[in-house]
């Protein structure tokens, strides 16, 4: 545990661990000496001593409350994040439940190990023999190899012994936990921290999220470089962690165009990587209004020499009577081509081209590529989930004739729940609309590349990227590799992240300073997304009877009922949109924004406990990165589709059900909030996404699953 807390300083040097000892109940040894080693060269990890409790096991259940003493105590002056747990203190669980605090469960054995703990439930199902009594019989335990009965620990083989009851009482609790270290690391043992992932060892319940954070030794200060971040958190994140006879404290002084901004964002990330390259970022305009990206553009060139923006031609369309802004971006890129082909040769000149990004709607420029020979990649703005979806379509569409729209049945995608087809996007719904006709070319285009990159990460999306990348979505041609390197959080600019302007701190994280801790929900759904009036007053009656603290975002509703803007409508009045009195009688608890809250600080806010969201991934992915639960509400491009994910797949948001004609009532709103902020799903919720948070860190810091798929991509340019 020392080891562990040393591990975690080297990330975050500001950290107090606090290391509370009880004596065993048995000769355990003496440690006093290298206590006070620690103590003198490690100021940072100190040491208090709980009183003596007895008998054996059950002293972990006496020790209760002195846990739940420690804890309250230490409540009062920090926030408290966690419950870390060994396998024999899962009596810790109810003291966590009762202070609202998630757990986790430190396995300080492998994954071996821990795939037969997780499984004793079902062999304890599965027979009434004790297994010191199975002489010759093998256990078959998901991701190990038959294991011999009698070779079971000790305390396993006397079904009638105390000790082997407590086990099982153990091994029944760990799925209630929000998450699993384990001393190992994933390459020592990939198939059983497969298995583990993937829930096979516990058939009859979720499996928590799984960390691989080893291998930690206790010997020397020496640390594996991989598993250095998967524990490091962000800011104001304090854990407690209780083992055997061990209980540890850590905590920290309480303290544009979202695809033009992921462009640079993954730029930025690429130069990280390898800082000779040079980012080239080629820019079209489109036949609509989707406001200024000068200023953004110009912050970027002026700030990173290193990334540089080419500005194509206008291109005309030929008369059209189509209104759907899909159909019109894919027209102009694909008319764009001409363009892309002078811009590439002209870059040429003086550099060494890599390799050509695309995003979906501009797979037309593949053919670009191919012609100059230079591979083309694919970037894929939303999650892997949604990829598999999108891989998948072309299948899709050569089993049916008739359109989504009609179809009224389930989609059976390999990597993603069963879709329902009426919750494919709109633009495929239609199978005679010329925007379908797009998309299918589009999917179609993703074998032909040679990789896809994915604003995701492994352990968010587990399983659609282990599909994806497995050629399971493209049943008949290649399927080119995955590379997953989120998350990648689009921002307007620095105004977003450091919620200022000019200088000044906005009225609303004023006002969130003054909120208590989580006790506030943020309804915010993306720069296009709009309600009618009667809409947005059903929304403002759900809040006032939900009881709730809330920050809201409001837009004006569109002249023609649709759910999308294209364009700004800076003057709103709320007083006419909003109930009678609303203002008045809410004024307490709860602070309504015009048009636009700085979303990554609101959502970073200690206060925020919730978020009711569109679901677009960008959104998504700013929530998962600052732990704060979900209402998922989508309006409009593959935002139902994320609402499934969320819901059935990483289970870290509520539904909000509307009705068939789209509307939702003040019912319902009241409902979700109160689910998300009271229920014990929420609970659950806010403890997964909590983990998530984690996971999503690690993913990114240096060892981490989207750092080293980022590695990955940078090599494969080596030899082209």
């Amino acid at each position: 545990m020392v080891e562990l807390g040393k591990l975690l300083l080297t990330h975050r040097p500001a950290l107090s661990i606090h290391i509370l000892t009880a004596a065993a109940p048995y000769i355990a040894g003496r440690n006093d000496k290298y206590i006070s080693t620690v103590s003198a060269s490690v100021p940072s990890i100190k040491f208090c001593h709980l009183p003596i409790v007895t008998p054996s096991l059950e002293a972990l259940h006496f020790i209760k409350p002195r846990v739940h003493e420690e804890l309250i105590n230490i409540s009062k002056t920090f926030k408290i994040h966690g419950l870390i747990m060994d396998f024999f203190c899962t009596s810790g669980l109810s003291v966590a439940d009762e202070l609202h605090i998630p757990s986790y469960f430190f396995i300080t054995s492998g994954a071996c190990f821990l795939a037969l703990y997780l499984h004793l439930p079902t062999l304890h199902q599965n027979t009434t023999k004790s297994f010191k009594d199975m002489k010759e019989h093998f256990l078959n335990v998901p991701g190990l190899l038959p294991v011999l009965a009698t070779d079971m620990p000790k305390p396993f083989l006397e079904r009638d012994n105390k000790a082997y009851q407590y086990f099982l009482d153990f091994a029944t609790q760990v799925p209630q936990a929000a998450g699993i270290m384990i001393n190992t690391f994933e390459f020592l043992e990939s198939k059983v921290v497969r298995a583990i992932s993937d829930g096979l060892c516990v058939p009859e319940n979720p499996t928590p999220l799984i960390y691989c954070i080893g291998p930690l030794i206790v010997a020397d200060d020496k640390r594996g470089g991989s598993s250095k971040t998967s524990l490091e958190d962000a800011h104001n994140y304090a854990v407690c962690d209780l083992i055997p006879f061990f209980l540890k404290l850590l905590h920290t002084d309480c303290l544009l165009s979202l695809f033009l901004s992921l462009q640079v964002h993954r730029g930025k990330l690429l130069l990280t990587q390898k800082p000779s390259l040079s980012i080239h970022i080629l820019i079209t305009t489109v036949p609509y209004d989707s406001g200024s990206t000068a200023p953004y553009i110009a912050n970027v060139a002026a700030t990173i020499p290193s990334i540089k923006f080419h500005h194509l031609p206008t291109v005309t369309l030929p008369s059209t009577k189509t209104t759907h802004h899909e159909e019109l971006t894919f027209e102009v890129l694909r008319l764009s081509n001409p363009q892309v082909r002078e811009e590439l040769l002209f870059i040429s000149k003086n550099y060494t081209i890599h390799g050509l990004v695309v995003d979906f709607f501009c797979c037309a420029a593949l053919s670009v590529a191919k012609e100059l020979n230079i591979p083309g990649y694919h970037f894929f703005t939303s999650g892997a989930g949604v990829l598999a979806i999108f891989l998948y379509f072309p299948t899709i569409h050569n089993t049916t004739t008739k359109s989504l729209k009609d179809l009224k049945s389930l989609l059976h995608i390999p990597g993603v729940p069963p879709i329902p087809s009426s919750d494919m996007p709109i633009p495929v719904l239609h199978r005679d609309d010329k925007a379908y006709k797009y998309f299918l070319d589009s999917s179609s285009s993703f074998p032909e590349s040679a990789g896809i990159v994915v604003n995701t990460f492994a352990s968010l999306e587990a399983r659609a990227v282990k599909t994806t990348s497995e050629g399971l979505c493209v049943p008949n041609k290649r399927t080119p590799p995955i590379y997953c390197i989120g998350p990648l959080i689009a921002t307007e600019g620095p105004k977003d992240d450091a919620g200022t302007r000019n200088g000044t701190t906005l009225e609303c994280l004023t006002w969130l300073d003054s909120q208590p801790v989580g006790s506030v929900v943020f309804l915010c759904f993306g720069s296009l997304g709009l309600f009618s009036k009667e809409q947005i007053r059903e929304i403002a009656f759900g809040l006032e009877r939900s009881g709730h603290r809330f920050l809201w975002v409001v837009r004006n509703p569109p002249s023609d009922n649709k759910s999308v803007a294209l364009s700004e409508h800076p003057n709103i009045d709320l007083d006419s949109l909003l109930p009678e009195g609303f203002l008045d009688r809410t004024k307490e608890r709860g602070l309504v924004l015009k048009s636009w809250a700085p979303q990554v600080a609101v959502l970073n806010h200690p206060s925020v406990g919730g978020f009711v969201s569109h679901c677009g991934w960008n959104s998504v992915l700013e929530a998962v990165c600052a732990g704060v639960p979900l209402v998922a509400w989508p309006l409009y491009a593959e935002q139902r589709l994320n609402r499934i994910f969320l819901v059935e797949e990483m289970k870290l948001a509520l539904p909000m059900n509307e009705s068939d004609n789209g509307f939702v009532s003040s019912a319902e709103v009241e409902e979700r909030v109160l689910g998300l902020m009271e229920s014990e799903e929420g609970k659950l919720i806010r403890e997964r996404t909590i983990a998530m948070k984690i996971a999503a860190q690690a993913a990114l810091n240096e060892g981490g699953s989207s750092r080293v798929a980022l590695s990955k991509l940078v090599e494969s340019w080596k030899d082209k």
